[in-house]
């Protein structure tokens, strides 16, 4: 059974100040995203009551969770609720990749034709130039591809988080996550980004039943369409608009349905006409999204692959005939459920579609 560990820190100096015990546990990790859930009870034997709680202060401190020593999950802790008959901190903690959510840009930024990905890096140098901001490890710049523009005015109050999401989530944009590491007793937290996408291009090949131990194939019109619309800056007439049509639908006698997406913070054509297309390909009408559940410890063990790899599902149930028997599409995210007394180790992968 894998060993976890829960360690928590201060989020600026990046000091470890207590590992912690929690129960009832659950994690999720997507590109850009992640969640972690968990409380802990005080009293807990060999340990100061002052010192867990002084080491969970929300937006103060980070909590790393360690599977066999690696780190597998970092962020913020967002949100510490106690209960006082039971003496129990419920906790729920966001991704680091959340941290520009929480961050206005106050300052004129101006990109006019510059690589897409550097734009996304002088963002972040930006935010993280005040001195009380969180700080992450940059790659270098990247040599030119793909150029975008990008305006944003101080006295427009935009996240950080909005103008990045415009940069990367086009169509031709590109994955990013944040890489958390341990060295020399420290934690280290590392940006990373793939143009276009991240991840190994050599399959993980998974089998049910085998690897697999129970899947969903959930087929829904929710949020789905056949002609999908962007809705950028402006109103009236002068409002962006961008449409996308599933023609390959239409021509095969789908019946028409229409969806509209807000992107009102986009006063650029381009922009708005890349992140409509992006978004078009999760909206399409028909395409089923799969969940699949596996063991932690069975091979492949979590934490063998990561976000964006290449996957390959094979199916040998009722529900798979001809030409569904075998599924190829990428791991978009992951809920995570460390063992516990009520449960074996196991992992629920989301595929490329999910729109939820």
């Amino acid at each position: 059974m894998a060993d976890i560990a829960y360690v928590f820190g201060d989020m600026l100096t990046g000091q470890i100040i207590e590992e912690i015990r929690l129960q009832g546990v659950s994690m999720t990790r997507g590109f850009g995203q992640g969640e972690l859930r968990g409380s802990f009870q005080l009293d807990q034997t060999g340990k100061d009551n002052s010192d867990l709680m002084s080491a969970t202060e929300e937006g103060r401190c980070y909590v790393m969770c360690l599977r066999d020593t690696q780190p597998i999950w970092g962020g913020i802790v967002w949100t510490r609720t106690y209960q006082s008959q039971a003496k129990i901190y419920e906790l729920y903690c966001k991704a680091f990749e959340s941290y520009p959510e929480a961050r206005l840009i106050l300052v004129d930024i101006e990109e006019i034709e510059v690589e897409q990905r550097n734009i996304f890096l002088n963002l972040w140098t930006s935010m993280m130039s005040d001195s009380n901001s969180w700080q992450v490890t940059l790659p270098s710049s990247f040599p030119d591809v793909v150029l975008k523009t990008l305006m944003v005015k101080g006295v427009e109050f935009k996240r950080y988080r909005q103008a990045m999401d415009s940069v990367a989530n086009g169509d031709d944009g590109f994955d990013w996550t944040i890489d958390v590491a341990e060295s020399e007793g420290a934690f280290t937290k590392t940006l990373r980004i793939g143009y276009p996408t991240l991840g190994s291009n050599e399959p993980l090949i998974l089998y049910y039943d085998g690897e697999i131990t129970n899947y969903w194939n959930n087929g829904s019109m929710s949020g789905r369409a056949t002609h999908i619309y962007g809705v950028g800056a402006g109103e009236g007439s002068s409002m962006l608009t961008q449409e996308v049509i599933h023609t390959d639908l239409i021509n095969s006698n789908f019946p028409r349905y229409d969806v509209a997406l807000s992107f009102k913070d986009i006063s650029d054509a381009g922009l708005l006409t890349g992140l409509t297309v992006q978004a078009s390909r999760f909206r399409k009408a028909g395409v089923p999204v799969y969940t699949v559940e596996v063991k932690g410890d069975l091979e492949p063990q979590f934490g063998s692959y990561g976000l964006g790899d290449k996957a390959e599902i094979h199916f040998n149930d009722p529900s798979h005939i001809g030409s569904n028997l075998i599924f190829n599409s990428r791991i978009l995210g992951w809920e995570y459920y460390p063992p516990s007394d009520d449960h074996v180790e196991y992992v629920r992968l989301m595929f490329e579609g999910d729109v939820s």
